[in-house]
């Protein structure tokens, strides 16, 4: 894979692919009769990304967050794949089911570069998303989870350790690896697609 850039620039036929391919992914999963359309594979696929997530919302319930971080062959089977996990897979929360599809927002994060930083650089709140990594333990959160929570910096690094299973302290160990992101996302109702 080429150099990334920080973030990623997705044209409007390319936009068009990926929600193409998550609407017909998630119909499929639940028989409603939906075709693969080659010409969506082939534009999503001119897409270079570190990693993708695909996060699904019911109304405005979260449902489910699936994503890899990195290791993306194919930005298309990535994001069909990443939509019928993130629809039936995460383990916290209830699949969606067939009777809520029209209620389905779906949300595409589209990975930029990572690179490694101090606990004490710069992170800027709904632009930057986090990836900690120390021994087997990896916790990674999306620019989007601060901003909507309204978190501080403190607040931000706090919960990518606590997602990972760490406790904050584990910062200053020169051990630990601390990752900035950025990512670009994309959203649209089912029903609209």
């Amino acid at each position: 894979m080429s150099t990334l850039a920080a973030t990623l620039h997705i044209t409007e036929s390319e936009k068009t692919a990926l929600f193409g391919i998550a609407s017909e992914s998630l119909r499929r999963l639940y028989n409603a009769g939906y075709e693969s359309n080659q010409a969506h594979m082939q534009e999503a696929d001119k897409i270079e990304a570190e990693g993708v997530f695909v996060t699904m919302f019911v109304e405005d319930g979260l449902r489910g967050c699936i994503g890899y971080v990195s290791g993306i062959d194919s930005v298309h089977d990535a994001v069909a794949e990443l939509t019928r996990k993130a629809a039936t897979e995460d383990p916290r929360f209830s699949p969606i089911q067939k009777n809520e599809l029209d209620a389905v927002r779906i949300e595409i994060s589209l990975l930029g570069a990572f690179e490694v930083i101090s606990p004490t650089d710069e992170i800027r709140i709904g632009t930057h998303g986090l990836v900690i990594e120390h021994g087997r333990n990896r916790g990674l959160l999306l620019p989007q989870v601060a901003s909507s929570r309204n978190w501080s910096r403190e607040d931000f690094l706090g919960a990518v350790c606590h997602k990972a299973g760490l406790h904050p302290e584990i910062l200053t160990d020169p051990k630990t690896t601390l990752k900035r992101f950025q990512c670009t996302k994309l959203e649209a109702n089912l029903r609209d697609l």
